[in-house]
């Protein structure tokens, strides 16, 4: 959308940060629910183990906080000097990764004839196309279409 690539690196550490994070914050919440512990009061009985499991509950909203803090961190310096992003830095398959970055306005001049699952691919690789290969079903329009 930007036309900039993030940092891989940084966004390996919001992954994990975030998955960390959301897991310790809700399937703690659930363990707590199984245990018997009441939602939406304002206070909990003190019951054995259940003020550690929600410390262990509020790290991980906090760690998927800090997630998010990197993440906005991520963007704006992608935004200010991040490397320009290739149209396909990725050799994907779909039709989405065969305009420019950032996209014009219309996607597409004209419709693309669509005969497989990885119409991207079939159109980098005509001559090792998954409609072509036999045993496979005619593709998903017999026909070309075009944008009147």
């Amino acid at each position: 959308m930007s036309g900039r690539q993030l940092s891989e690196r940084l966004g390996s550490w919001f992954f994990w940060l975030f998955v960390i994070g959301f897991n310790g914050t809700f399937l703690v919440q659930h363990v707590l629910g199984t245990l018997g512990m009441p939602r939406r009061v304002y206070t909990y009985p003190n019951m054995p183990g259940w003020g550690t499991l929600n410390m262990v509950s509020t790290i991980g909203g906090f760690l998927m906080g800090a997630a998010t803090l990197l993440l906005v961190y991520m963007v704006i310096k992608a935004i200010r000097s991040g490397p320009a992003a290739t149209s396909d830095p990725w050799d994907a398959f779909t039709l989405e990764w065969s305009t420019a970055s950032p996209p014009p306005l219309q996607n597409f001049d004209r419709v693309v004839p669509v005969r497989s699952a990885r119409p991207f691919r079939d159109l980098k690789r005509p001559g090792d196309a998954d409609w072509l290969k036999p045993g496979k079903k005619e593709g998903y329009h017999e026909r070309e279409q075009s944008v009147d």
